[in-house]
């Protein structure tokens, strides 16, 4: 079995935004975000880089 290692590996977030949270049936907003900021800082432990993407470029929500 090969291993993933964290150089070759990233963290992508695409779109998390208030208004996009919104659309998660499966948990409150409050828990996917709180589970996205956990992967985040589990990533930056393990040396992961880590990608935010996000349609509204001129206003952080």
């Amino acid at each position: 079995m090969t291993s993933i290692k964290a150089q070759d590996s990233a963290l992508i977030l695409i779109d998390h935004q208030v208004i996009s949270m919104g659309f998660i049936k499966t948990q409150s907003p409050e828990t996917a975000k709180l589970n996205s900021v956990t992967m985040v800082k589990a990533a930056q432990v393990l040396g992961i880089p880590n990608v935010w993407t996000s349609s509204t470029e001129d206003d952080n929500q």
